[in-house]
């Protein structure tokens, strides 16, 4: 087996609701040398719960670790930060490795639906829900220019450690205004349907 050389890291500010669909998801991807770090200060018994019922369905290796833990122990020098309620297209990770770059940091904008249509196994798999049709049909404005945001950002290891915990895990526009201040220069993922997200009740 190839070695891994990218670790995603995902928090669970906005819950763990999704967080089965969305592992679906990164089961999903085409580019596949990566693991999966759950960070969380809290529930980790029921995050551990829904990891055991969906482990022997997917090809990756899932930790849940805290967020003074999760940086250091990744095993690998690339890191991709992204939430547990947002389910990523099959060539989300193939897209930041193939722009990554020294001296630069990866910012992925997603548009941010009012009201996110619910997204079942099957659809995850046949990509149904980064369908323009599928989309319309479901309610969803892909007309709309407006309301796009910055939903996950990649950068090196030794540059994420470089910043405080605290700004690491604070919104990704935070962390975009904190990597470019450390002399970073920025790239864009602009294809803001790289990602759905999934929205809690």
């Amino acid at each position: 087996m190839t070695k891994i050389d990218t670790t995603v890291i995902l928090t669970d500010d906005y819950g763990f609701e999704h967080l089965e669909t969305v592992l679906h998801g990164y089961n999903n991807q085409a580019y596949r040398l990566f693991e999966i770090i759950i960070v969380t200060e809290h529930n980790t018994e029921a995050i551990t719960n829904i990891i055991k019922a969906i482990a022997g369905d997917v090809f990756f290796s899932i930790n849940i670790l805290t967020k003074a833990e999760a940086i250091t122990n990744s095993n690998t020098d690339y890191l991709i930060f992204s939430n547990t309620n947002t389910l990523p297209r099959k060539d989300f990770i193939e897209q930041h490795v193939a722009k990554r770059e020294e001296g630069y940091f990866i910012a992925g904008k997603t548009k941010a639906y009012n009201e996110a249509p619910k997204i079942e196994t099957p659809i995850v798999y046949n990509e149904d829900s980064f369908d323009f049709n599928w989309l319309r049909e479901n309610g969803m404005d892909v007309r709309e220019r407006n309301n796009t945001m910055i939903c996950n950002t990649s950068a090196w290891k030794t540059d994420a450690q470089q910043l405080e915990i605290g700004i690491l895990f604070s919104s990704k526009h935070k962390l975009e205004r904190h990597l470019l201040s450390h002399s970073l220069k920025a790239k864009t993922l602009r294809n803001k349907y790289i990602c759905v997200h999934l929205q809690s009740k």
